[in-house]
Order: structure tokens, then C-alpha cells, then sequence
């Protein structure tokens, strides 16, 4: 995600962003970094304490920064309390953990997940979602639905080798 995070510091610079599947929060802090406020969420806490040590590490303000253990998919289907013009959904291509109401499989997932996610952006707002599952194909409903852009040739690192690593997306409101 090293391109990912320099994207976020240096161009998109956002004053609020939602980390989802949060895991360390290196893009969180690239945008922390660059002046954002962040809310981290992830189901596991060792991960999130990782995070706000990555945080600390950087010099942050935790002051200005969210750290919440629980579902992902649940917290976007709770009514938005918040809007943020940059949310980084990056999900398990698979997980059955027993905090969760049931399994999570990205191909079957990914459209509800990205629609219940969508309504947390602002109204000009973007959405960076990437899988590490390969031959994935975003449901046409999105792009019929959103303005997507496919932007994975521009997330993978010049000196990485394998170019099938993931499939990024940037989506915005139509």
C-alpha cells in the first residue's frame, strides 16, 4: 500500500478519513500525517493497538484520532454519524470470525459492503477500495450506480514484480 499511502499525504490531502479493516493503519497515518483527522476501525484489537503505536511512533495526536474494535460491515450499516471525504476500505478477501454476525467472502460481499459504505462520504468525497483477491470483478451495479474508476496499475510500486497483487478502485458519488 506504500503508493496508496503517498497518494493520500501528497494529492488527496483529506481533513477527515474513515479507515476500514483498518489492520496497523499505515494509510491512516499517511493521512494523519498530512493534517487529516482519522477514525480506525477493525475487528481486533491487537491490530488496533499496533495502529496507535504506529501513531505514536509518527508523532500524532491521538487526541484527533478514532480507534474502534468491532465489525466493519456493521459499523457502514449503522446510520452515518459522521461524513468523511476519504474512506479506505481495504477488506479480507475471507473471514469467518465468531465476533461477526456471519462469514464475509468479498465476491459475495463486496456490493453491500461498498453501497452501506458509500453513504458515509461526503457529498464530494472518495472511496478508495482494494482487494487482494485475485480475478476479482466489481459488480457492474456500482459502476452503473457510481463513478468508478479502475486504479490498480497506479497502486502497485514500480519495483514490485507481481502486478496481480490486488485490484483498486476509486468510487465516488454519481
Amino acid at each position: 500500500m506504500r503508493t496508496q499511502r503517498d497518494l493520500i499525504q501528497m494529492k488527496i490531502k483529506p481533513k477527515k478519513m474513515l479507515n476500514l479493516f483498518s489492520y496497523t493503519c499505515s494509510v491512516a497515518v499517511a493521512a494523519a500525517l498530512g493534517g487529516a483527522t482519522t477514525t480506525n476501525v477493525d475487528l481486533s484489537n491487537t491490530y488496533l493497538d499496533w495502529g496507535i503505536e504506529n501513531y505514536r511512533i509518527n508523532n500524532l495526536n491521538l487526541e484527533n484520532h478514532q480507534f474502534l474494535a468491532g465489525p466493519c460491515e456493521e459499523f457502514v450499516e449503522q446510520k452515518p454519524t459522521d461524513r468523511y471525504d476519504l474512506i479506505f476500505l481495504d477488506p479480507p478477501t475471507f473471514s469467518n470470525s465468531k465476533r461477526m454476525k456471519g462469514d464475509f467472502d468479498i465476491v459475495e460481499d463486496h456490493t453491500s459492503l461498498i453501497e452501506n459504505t458509500m453513504k458515509w462520504l461526503t457529498i464530494d468525497g472518495t472511496l478508495l477500495f482494494s482487494t487482494n483477491k485475485k480475478r476479482f470483478k466489481l459488480d457492474e451495479h456500482l459502476s452503473a450506480k457510481y463513478s468508478v474508476k479502475e486504479t490498480t496499475a497506479l497502486s502497485i510500486p514500480e519495483d514490485f514484480k507481481n502486478s496481480a497483487i490486488h485490484k483498486s478502485y476509486e468510487i465516488k458519488l454519481a
